[in-house]
This record gives C-alpha cells, structure tokens and sequence, in this order.
C-alpha cells in the first residue's frame, strides 16, 4: 500500500512471534512505542486465539480501534512467517490517512446480498476512484467445509456501488492453509460470517507487486497431437 504521506509520516509497522500470545502482543507494542495510534490494522497467525488477539491489544491500548483479522502467516519489511505464530499490526496515527470501517455481519445470510449492501454504503461513503480495502472469514462452515465466496460477494459489492468506480483490493482471511477456520477483527470484537472495508481517504492509492508467482524457464514449445 502506497501511503502518499510516507510510513514514517503517520504509520508504523510492527511484527513479532512467540507462542506465548501476550508475549506477541507486548512486542508488537513496544516497537510501536514512538507512534500514538489511531487505529491498529492487525493480522494474527491461526494458532493464536483470535478473540484473545482482539482483546489483548484492545484492553493495553484503549481507545485505539482494532481492525484485521486471521491470517496463516505475517509479511513485513523486517520479518516474515507462516508458523501461525506471528502477528504483524500497521498502525495509523494520521488522521489523514485514517480509513472509515464499514461492516457488514450478513455472509452467511447470502454472500450476493452483503456484497449489495456493502457496495451501497460504499457508494456513499468512498471517494470517486477511492482506495477500499475488503477483508472477510473465508471459511462459512468447518463441518461440513463450506467457503464464504469471494466472487459473489465482489459482484454483488459493484451491484451496490451503481456505476460509482473504487480501487477494490482485499481477500478473504484464514487460520491456516488447510482452511480450518477465518475470523475478522471488526473494531469491536473478533467475529465470523462478516466483511470488512477500509475506506481510505482521496489520495490513497495501492501499489501492488507480484510476491511470488511462476515464469517460464524456456521458450514456447508446440505441442502436436499423437495418435
């Protein structure tokens, strides 16, 4: 994400891993000790409790308002992990930068209809051509397994909007890579079966970069057909 303000002007970023969630938690904190935080953007490995995630760093930081969610792994400029152990937080603390956050908690009543609905109060609340980042639980039900749909949700979310044109970045969130489970930080409470936007003001845009991926080791061959 390409914070026009710069990182160091209002943002920060912390990342930590321990077992010991509290002990995550604290070292996540410290390295945010120059920063007066606004609001935390924080994704924390699935083998962590993610209602105990919230309100650890609800109740040592009140008044701060905790968005994110579950993830299998964390990424950041100094570390990276996928033990299920790691926490990575991005702090806000310029409030010109500050997204609005904007929940729907219907997923389960129809992925379709909280997209429409989501999309309607984006097309109110988003810039034209605004940056919205989108989070929600990926997975609706463990037994039987049964996945919240990304591609519903994004077609019923451009239903919503009417015409009006946003940057929509986002996916859904997992515990882990074998879809055990999904949770959603949505500024009160951990919770499920919601969705998620981050609706940042004019002038925030997203740079997006491959972090992976596969390219070819060769040229082109032709493939004939045998009989």
């Amino acid at each position: 994400m390409d914070f026009s303000y710069g990182l160091n002007q209002g943002c920060a970023v912390a990342h930590a891993c321990c077992v010991s969630l509290l002990d995550t938690v604290d070292q996540c904190i410290s390295q945010l000790a120059d920063c007066d935080p606004l609001m935390l953007v924080v994704f924390a490995g699935g083998k962590h409790d993610q209602a105990a995630v919230f309100e650890a760093f609800h109740t040592k930081l009140p008044g701060v308002q905790i968005v994110g969610g579950s993830a299998a792994g964390a990424i950041s400029r100094s570390a990276f992990g996928y033990s299920g152990f790691e926490i990575g937080v991005l702090a806000i603390s310029d409030l010109r930068i500050l997204p609005k956050v904007i929940v729907n908690h219907n997923l389960l009543e129809g992925e379709y209809e909280a997209g429409v609905q989501l999309g309607r109060d984006l097309r109110r609340e988003a810039p034209d051509e605004g940056l919205v980042l989108v989070f929600f639980d990926s997975v609706a039900s463990v037994a039987p397994l049964q996945l919240h749909h990304a591609s519903a949700i994004v077609q019923g979310f451009h239903a919503g909007l009417g015409g009006k044109t946003v940057n929509l970045i986002g996916g859904g969130l997992l515990t882990d890579m074998n879809l055990s489970d999904g949770w959603v930080f949505d500024g009160n409470k951990a919770c499920k079966h919601a969705v998620l936007a981050l609706v940042f003001p004019h002038g925030i845009t997203a740079s997006i970069e491959v972090l992976h991926g596969c390219r070819p080791v060769s040229s082109f061959m032709e493939i004939t057909k045998i009989d």
